[in-house]
């Protein structure tokens, strides 16, 4: 079944969010192909609540950023622009919010399992136990650089579409080969852990393996300050300010505060935060303060988002759009 994405059939050009095309197809009673090949036109976040699952992902062009909860993750550019797989699971349900950059051009393919789906297909109680395990590392990313197989997979079921039953029934092989693929990887990837030696992101970064933003992001839900930060990632305040400056064209103080609003409008939405509560979590002590900043970032002030969400007019969030962006 193709869903193309909802921005494109807005009448009113200025409610666009992407220009482009997005297909869903659906195969087996539960496996869910997005094919996401668009351009984006505005900075804009969309959130949505997402039930527990696997989505393995394979980006050909582009960079996302997206987070899982408070969580803010990056892909994209990791392995010398070759095509990135990326991979999480789902143990219960989580809110996923995808940020929008104007200009970015993205093609992409997601495939999603949920978790009762891949229990179905159990057939042993060491197949239920890994699975159940797998389903343990909830909301952890893996990358990993695709391999051929994988890249020929996804043209085919990118460019291939389901007129006839024998393609239909060829791209649900293709599909299943694709989800056991990742399943494997994910499986294999516990077992390293148990003798992996856990790597700082100080390391990391040395390394070239995450990006300072990506280093700072994973510091933003447990850190307070500036200080806190820069002492997680072993760096002096002055070296984390200059590099990141350097590095994303925006200072680490706006880059945090930015995000950690995001959060809190996340919570607002999702988790029937009060203004109170979203304004702690976002890091302001008065809420006039997170009131007038939360307005000059969304251009609505969170009073007025929680009578929308109340009154169910429609805002910048729909779990439809969001499954283009996922």
């Amino acid at each position: 079944m193709d869903s193309p994405f909802k921005g494109l059939k807005s009448k009113d050009p200025n409610k666009k969010t992407i220009l482009g095309s997005f297909n869903l197809h659906y195969h087996l009673g539960g496996v869910e192909i997005h094919i996401n090949r668009s351009t984006e036109i505005k900075n804009l976040s969309i959130s949505s609540k997402l039930s527990p699952q696997l989505s393995f992902s394979i980006l050909f062009e582009g960079e996302i950023d997206f987070s899982l909860g408070r969580t803010i993750h990056h892909i994209g550019n990791r392995y010398n622009h070759a095509v990135e797989c990326s991979a999480y699971v789902l143990e219960r349900e989580e809110t996923f919010t995808r940020y929008l950059k104007d200009g970015m051009t993205i093609s992409k393919m997601n495939v999603s399992v949920g978790y009762d789906w891949l229990i179905s297909r159990c057939h042993s109680e060491h197949q239920h136990q890994q699975i159940n395990k797998l389903f343990k590392q909830h909301a952890v990313i893996h990358h990993w650089p695709a391999c051929n197989r994988v890249i020929e997979l996804a043209n085919l079921l990118m460019n291939n579409d389901d007129i006839d039953i024998e393609q239909t029934l060829q791209n649900e092989y293709r599909a299943i080969e694709l989800v056991s693929m990742c399943v494997k990887i994910l499986i294999d990837s516990l077992k390293e852990q148990k003798t992996k030696i856990i790597t700082s992101n100080r390391d990391l970064l040395e390394e070239g393996r995450t990006t300072l933003k990506q280093a700072v992001n994973t510091c933003i839900p447990e850190c307070d300050n500036l200080e806190d930060i820069a002492d997680k990632l072993k760096l002096s305040v002055s070296t984390l300010q200059r590099r990141f400056k350097q590095e994303h064209g925006i200072t680490v103080i706006k880059y945090v505060r930015a995000q950690k609003l995001e959060m809190a409008r996340s919570g607002l939405l999702f988790n029937n935060l009060s203004i109170g509560e979203a304004s702690y979590l976002a890091g302001y002590t008065h809420a006039s303060n997170f009131v007038t900043a939360f307005k000059k970032q969304f251009g609505i002030t969170p009073s007025t988002l929680i009578l929308q969400l109340q009154k169910r007019i429609p805002i910048a969030n729909s779990s439809e759009d969001n499954r283009a962006l996922s």
